[in-house]
């Protein structure tokens, strides 16, 4: 998990990313059958572009873990875990017709090797806005947390500060959702 290298070429330098945090949701079956009961209305729509956005929560429905990793200098990924092959395939490949990068991967799950599909976080937000401006999706209470979360750390100039404000804030975060605040 943390000390693990990414390079990066950059104007003729070798920029070497390191992980320092990983921040994961696992996702409860009533969570998951919650997203596909709201793709599936969804799916009803005469427009094209929220089927579009339904066929992707359909497909992110199948996603049993989210992961959130940081790494130093401050870049956020998202990797959206699934025990089905074939879903990560779809994601990957949605994200992909959107134009954003995703790269498919494997996340060590217990002892277990799940298909996983890694995006940039910020073209995550992106693209979550856009749906909410243009279909009034919303983000679930863990994203606007997360969000905030991302942002600050992104923004931040000192390593030592920024892992301070992590672990801070996601501690501060997860005691908020185990109270169900």
């Amino acid at each position: 998990m943390v000390g693990s290298t990414r390079h990066h070429e950059r104007g003729g330098m070798v920029m070497v990313r390191r992980k320092v945090a990983e921040v994961a949701e696992l996702r409860g079956p009533e969570e998951l059958s919650r997203i596909a009961e709201e793709a599936m209305r969804m799916m009803e729509s005469s427009n094209e572009m929220e089927r579009v956005e339904a066929q992707g929560m359909l497909d992110g429905s199948k996603c049993v873990m989210r992961v959130w990793e940081f790494y130093w200098p401050p870049r956020v990924f998202l990797v959206r875990v699934f025990e089905d092959p074939m879903a990560a395939e779809r994601v990957a490949g949605g994200f992909r017709a959107l134009g954003i990068r995703a790269q498919k991967t494997f996340k060590r799950v217990g002892d277990k090797a799940l298909p996983a599909v890694k995006i940039d976080w910020e073209d995550h937000y992106l693209l979550g806005e856009f749906f909410r401006e243009q279909f009034g999706a919303e983000w679930s209470r863990l994203d606007r947390k997360m969000n905030k979360i991302v942002r600050r750390y992104l923004a931040e100039k000192s390593e030592k500060r920024a892992l301070r404000m992590l672990a801070r804030e996601a501690g501060r975060m997860g005691a908020e959702l185990m109270k169900g605040e």
